[in-house]
């Protein structure tokens, strides 16, 4: 998608759907708690913008967290978005379905037992609440559109992403470089990428749950 469509696109759809977001300056409703019960996911603290983790069970999963230190081994990356008394978790991953655009799960999808061997939550320190509306509402922009999973792996092309690359281009809006510029070389990628693990090496990272538990 064009540059200058895509900020018209954003114009509009910020307008729309800020009053659509909460969880920034209120006390979160409590939404369903469904199969996330036996995590013990502390659904009623999270706020939208914070960051989910998980360590997939696949050997690219194990292969993409082999590039991070002991404590930050996982391979994939979401960010949580609180609406209304909903909670779930936007995030880009290939599909063997065929639809790989963005996609928008509830917290037992993204934590599955067929998808994660482990997980975690963290949170920025001192997120302010304008930059968590900011992150909300451009990764609702993205949830609309054509977006597809880039196996690539490049940075330079914004119409297509993978997981951290979507988490930095959404962070960025709110004037954050997330992964403070650490890349990593990957077999099969053309360009150096982003880990979910170069994330959690930022000196502001606030644990909020872990399974299994650290």
């Amino acid at each position: 998608m064009p540059i200058s469509i895509l900020n018209r696109l954003i114009s509009i759809i910020l307008f729309l759907s800020v009053s659509a977001l909460s969880g920034c300056g209120t006390t979160p409703s409590a939404p369903s708690l469904r199969h996330t019960e036996h995590l013990n996911i502390p659904i009623d603290s999270l706020l939208s913008a914070d960051l989910a983790f998980r360590l997939g069970r696949t050997l690219q999963s194990s292969a993409i967290a082999a590039g991070a230190n002991k404590e930050a081994r996982y391979s994939h990356i979401g960010i949580i978005i609180r609406q209304a008394n909903d909670v779930s978790i936007i995030h880009i991953e290939p599909q063997r379905s065929g639809d790989e655009s963005v996609r928008c799960e509830q917290l037992e999808e993204f934590f599955a037992p067929d998808k994660a061997s482990a997980g975690a939550i963290v949170r920025l320190d001192n997120l302010t609440c304008e930059q968590r509306q900011i992150i909300s509402q451009y990764l609702l922009l993205a949830a609309r559109s054509p977006i597809r999973f880039d196996h690539d792996y490049t940075l330079s092309d914004t119409t297509r992403m993978y997981c951290t690359e979507l988490t930095e281009w959404a962070y960025s809006k709110a004037g954050i470089t997330l992964s403070a510029g650490r890349r990593h070389t990957l077999p099969l990628a053309s360009e150096a990428v982003i880990l979910p693990g170069d994330i959690l090496q930022r000196n502001d990272v606030v644990p909020i749950w872990a399974f299994p538990s650290r």
